[in-house]
């Protein structure tokens, strides 16, 4: 929310009117909305993208694994996948 209402401008923010407030509340909602489809989009094709590599892989490959740690995780250590990982 807080990203989305810095998307609206100021003055429609801290209007004194209560309507013009409301709007500028609703057209944050919806911006925030369109943003978050966006990333959602954004992970999507990156889970395809990257399932298009487990073709023809072992059935013992750590990759699928690694491949859900990393979409679950976007930030990880090497530490913490070679734990999550064994």
């Amino acid at each position: 929310m807080n990203f989305a209402l810095r998307c609206v401008p100021r003055e429609k923010r801290r209007s004194p009117d209560r309507a013009a407030r409301l709007a500028a509340f609703l057209e944050a909602i919806a911006a925030g909305a369109a943003a978050g489809m966006k990333d959602h989009d954004r992970w999507l094709l990156a889970r395809k993208q990257l399932e298009g590599k487990l073709t023809g892989r072992r059935s013992s490959s750590k990759l699928p694994a690694l491949v859900e740690l990393i979409l679950a995780r976007p930030i990880a250590s090497a530490g913490m996948i070679a734990a999550a990982l064994g």
